[in-house]
């Protein structure tokens, strides 16, 4: 069971402070005991981009607002949670490098 400050931190890290819909202490809490604290917060930054994807720049009157730009920096900071996956299943190759040797 997901402890109040595990709740606390992932709150920080997914930029929702306050306990309402949808991101409740109790919704937050079941997605860390199923996913875990990184993947819980992968799927709600997925979540977040998803809910602003049909946002569209708009000018008008002089005015303009670039909001295809959140889409854009939600992009990046889901990207960040894909850049280096956790490998459980030791597919990938241990690294190749030899001390090197001087005569």
């Amino acid at each position: 069971m997901a402890t109040l400050q595990q709740i606390a931190e992932l709150r920080d890290e997914i930029q929702e402070p306050l306990n309402q819909e949808p991101y409740t202490d109790d919704y937050l809490g079941a997605l860390i005991d199923d996913y875990g604290m990184d993947e819980a917060a992968h799927k709600i930054w997925i979540a977040k981009r998803n809910a602003v994807a049909a946002l569209v720049d708009i000018s008008e009157g002089g005015s303009s607002r670039k909001m295809s730009q959140l889409f854009d920096q939600y992009s990046k900071i889901v990207a960040t949670y894909e850049e280096d996956p956790i490998d459980p299943v030791g597919t990938r190759r241990p690294p190749r490098t030899r001390e090197i040797t001087r005569s």
